[in-house]
């Protein structure tokens, strides 16, 4: 006895709904995607401006100067949007006064070395520290800022760096000279005194 055969069955409408709910899905995502963008671009916006409103203080200069930049009050969460955008902020606070700081010292290591009161290995090592010091606060707060502010101090220190290497050079060829005259001299009395015991 053979077994009938049954009317194969399509279901359509519940094809049809998978598909509208994979679709609504879909949109569903792209719409918090762009939600979670703007949000990120708000809070971003917000840091930015809170770090605007609250600029440092000459205390939270001065401790982060001495590698001190727990005063600053920053945000550990690397995911934090508003926590980056603070960071930045102050980033870009440091590295402008401390550039002002170390042109100021430039300048005055210029007037030292005028002066004859700085050797170029003074000068160098002056810069170093103050290089070193700078950067060291700056890369907690910033790694890119501390290099860019390093490359910048590195570029104004080379010229004064380059004047006490030609003012050592001068007041070199200065006492060579000086050393050269009383050689000679001494040389010219020797000879008179020679003359003067030959003629006796």
């Amino acid at each position: 006895c053979a077994l009938p055969i049954l009317p194969q069955v399509d279901y359509i409408a519940p094809r049809v709904e998978a598909q509208g709910n994979a679709q609504l899905a879909q949109a569903l995502d792209r719409m918090a995607m762009q939600v979670s963008q703007d949000a990120a671009v708000l809070r971003q916006r917000e840091g930015l401006q809170f770090a605007a409103d609250n600029p440092l203080t000459n205390e939270q200069l001065i401790a982060a100067k001495n590698g001190d930049t727990s005063q600053l009050n920053l945000s550990d969460n690397p995911l934090s949007v508003f926590g980056n955008a603070v960071r930045k902020a102050r980033s870009l606070e440091l590295s402008g006064q401390f550039e002002i700081e170390g042109r100021n010292e430039l300048t005055k290591l210029l007037a030292d070395i005028d002066n004859g009161t700085a050797t170029s290995e003074q000068v160098g090592q002056k810069i170093n520290t103050m290089m070193d010091g700078m950067g060291k606060s700056l890369a907690q707060v910033d790694p890119d800022a501390a290099f860019k502010f390093r490359a910048t101090m590195a570029t104004y220190g080379s010229t004064v760096l380059k004047a006490a290497y030609e003012h050592d050079l001068k007041r070199q060829k200065q006492q060579k000279l000086i050393k050269d005259r009383k050689s000679t001299r001494l040389n010219s009395s020797h000879g008179y005194i020679s003359y003067a015991v030959f003629c006796l």
